[in-house]
């Protein structure tokens, strides 16, 4: 099973009230839909509702089903305190 999303330069901490941006990329066989979005959890979660904030995953710029696609969201930082 290859993984449908990669996030990319994930640090192993981050700044609370900093912003924070996220790059990840679909894989080709990943579909982008209108319902996808990308949160900040907190250490330990265990569920997707254990999410602090999260922002709704943009359109990929050139976004072509079948083929790779790079995308990034930001966080700004009063979303992440």
């Amino acid at each position: 099973n290859e993984p449908k999303v990669t996030f990319h330069n994930v640090a192993s901490l981050y700044i609370p009230g900093t912003s924070v941006e996220c790059h990840y990329s679909l894989a080709p066989h990943a579909r982008w839909t209108s319902k996808d979005w990308i949160g900040i959890f907190k250490v330990r979660w265990s569920s997707v509702r254990d999410y602090h904030t999260f922002l709704w995953s943009p359109s990929p710029d050139g976004y072509a089903e079948g083929s790779p696609t790079n995308c990034s969201v930001r966080f700004q930082g009063q979303f992440t305190t």
